[in-house]
């Protein structure tokens, strides 16, 4: 191995040291039918419901052969499903992704 490679290796290795992840039990456990109240309900929820939210988003949109969400970022999806989730705490994420991706979907965005 080249003293580039090894140094290389180094550096990746420690970058992905640094940057925290939420227990695995987190992304094991979270699931669409937790409450929108929960998802919203601390940074590290949060965070797993974004990603679970893209994670699903894109499954829709790879079984329905469509690009809903096209013109927008991840965090553009997630803001839209937060705002589902904000005015309705009681319904389960699943059902914020659902409506959002058909309401993004209605209006060709």
């Amino acid at each position: 191995m080249s003293r580039k490679s090894i140094i290389m290796a180094a550096l990746i290795g420690s970058a992905a040291q640094a940057v925290p992840t939420p227990p695995a039990h987190f992304y094991a456990t979270f699931g669409g039918e937790k409450s929108c109240a929960t998802a919203l309900s601390n940074d590290m929820q949060e965070s797993v419901a974004a990603e679970y939210t893209w994670d699903v988003w894109s499954g829709l949109n790879m079984g329905e052969q469509k690009n809903v969400g096209l013109h927008t970022d991840g965090n553009g999806i997630w803001g839209e499903v937060k705002l589902y989730c904000a005015n309705n705490p009681s319904q389960p994420l699943m059902t914020g992704i659902i409506r959002t991706y058909r309401k993004l979907e209605a209006e060709g965005r």
